[in-house]
């Protein structure tokens, strides 16, 4: 037999360690509990960051779309009637030099960079003298226009549809003048160089795609052509 004493401690003993083990188990509970809120918030935080990017990038969209119509609008009231001065000015002059490219391909552009050229540039200077103030008058106007969708900030799929056509072959026509101006006032016009290196690529692409299309199911087809060993 132990004394009292004894028994009593071991009582009190016994008392907190049953309580010790509630604490750790009450704190184990609050810890898990804390956890599970903590990776709430962080679900939470991750599902509001991605609804506000979402919505950035949806009013980065309006934004842009915007700005691709405000931009078509521009072509038709300043571009178009750029071009028709110039034209006029030039057929009336009996100046040539907007048509004559030299020989065949005038020109090749690769990304907005001209990679060969085939213009007689005595025949462009001696144009650009007559209708140069014209010429340089449609440029600036063209590389306004291009300008943000060059840069991606205008939806590019607006402009195509609505300006490609006209855009590329006023831009095609004026080519020898952008040239001329680089070689001799090293004003590249860069992105109306791009835009229409992007554009012109896109237009052929689109004409060639129905005539493609045949070509690449015959050759489907006799790929898949075999015989049959006896």
């Amino acid at each position: 037999m132990f004394p009292p004493w004894v028994e009593s401690v071991r009582s009190v003993l016994e008392l907190l360690y049953f309580a010790a083990g509630i604490a750790i188990a009450i704190a184990a509970f609050m810890a898990i509990k804390q956890v599970r809120i903590g990776s709430e918030q962080l679900r939470l935080a991750s599902e509001q960051l991605t609804l506000t990017k979402e919505l950035e990038e949806k009013s980065n969209r309006r934004e842009a779309a915007k700005l691709a119509a405000q931009q078509c609008k521009y072509f038709a009231d300043e571009l178009v009637p750029a071009w028709t001065g110039l034209t006029e000015k030039a057929n009336r002059l009996g100046n040539t030099f907007l048509n004559v490219y030299g020989n065949n391909p005038p020109f090749v552009l690769k990304d907005g960079e001209f990679v060969h050229t085939n213009f007689d540039s005595k025949l462009i200077g001696e144009g650009m003298q007559k209708i140069g103030l014209e010429v340089v008058a449609f440029l600036n106007k063209a590389e306004s226009f291009a300008i943000p969708f060059a840069a991606g900030v205008a939806t590019d799929e607006i402009g195509f549809e609505e300006t490609a056509a006209a855009f590329c072959t006023q831009i095609r026509v004026a080519m020898p003048a952008v040239f001329f101006l680089m070689q001799t006032q090293g004003v590249g016009y860069k992105s109306v160089r791009k835009l229409y290196s992007l554009w012109n690529d896109r237009a052929a692409a689109k004409a060639m795609a129905p005539a493609l299309k045949p070509i690449q199911e015959f050759v489907e087809a006799a790929a898949k052509k075999t015989i049959t060993p006896m």
